[in-house]
């Protein structure tokens, strides 16, 4: 997933930290060098608007591209 505004080691500690404590994402990964988050997701447990509302409340700009995994979405 590409999210603006991410420009440092800080950003990506405070992304992940953040993604993490959601219940039914794991393995979050996030690079301010591309702008990007990697992470799965448990669609039967946490939803897309959810993802955007954290992103956004820890000042970052989300958008989406996902990719179906079965009951994981990786995104």
């Amino acid at each position: 997933m590409k999210v603006s505004e991410m420009h440092c080691e800080g950003c990506n500690q405070s992304m992940q930290n953040s993604l993490s404590k959601i219940d039914g994402i794991r393995n979050v990964h996030a690079e301010f060098r591309n702008e990007e988050v990697q992470m799965e997701l448990d669609e039967n447990k946490v939803n897309l608007e959810k993802i955007r509302n954290v992103i956004r409340k820890i000042g970052f700009i989300p958008s989406f591209e996902q990719i179906d995994t079965g009951n994981f979405i990786q995104i």
